[in-house]
């Protein structure tokens, strides 16, 4: 039996059979391995080459037999892999088109509880957070005050 795509985190966690800190720690270890792999595939799990994949497999494996957490299978990486990269694209589509900045993709997936500034204050440095042009009608109108 393989785990859904679309599968609630409890089903993922009780189809990996790991306990609740287990849990945690194999979150935090594919969240830093899609932080690596987000600078060189700003895509869809998908769509990146089966061998980086068989690689972000084995890692994690290796990781998590360090710690003594049970291993994962592909479907679970999938699962994992695609809600990581789904985040952050959708992040970054709310803050603006274009390519996908560095400091962007490493902000996304912090978990810094100033995670919305951060990626606003790097947005703006690359530039892709324009200022409004300035506009006399609605400045005699009192509309543009900053």
């Amino acid at each position: 039996m393989s785990l859904k795509l679309r599968a609630k985190a409890a089903e993922a966690q009780n189809y990996s059979g790991h306990n609740l800190l287990q849990w945690r720690r194999f979150y935090y270890i594919t969240k830093d391995e899609a932080n690596k792999l987000i600078l060189l595939y700003p895509v869809t799990w998908m769509a990146v080459p089966a061998d980086e994949q068989e690689r972000v497999l084995e890692t994690v494996n290796m990781r998590c037999h360090a710690e003594e957490i049970p291993r994962i299978d592909v479907s679970l990486l999938n699962w994992r892999m695609s809600q990581l990269m789904r985040d952050v694209r959708r992040i970054y589509n709310r803050s603006s088109p274009g390519s996908l900045p560095q400091v962007e993709a490493e902000a996304t997936l912090s978990s810094a509880p100033h995670q919305a500034q951060d990626r606003a204050e790097a947005a703006y440095s690359y530039g892709t957070v324009r200022e409004a042009a300035y506009d006399p009608v609605r400045e005699a109108a009192g509309v543009n005050k900053t």
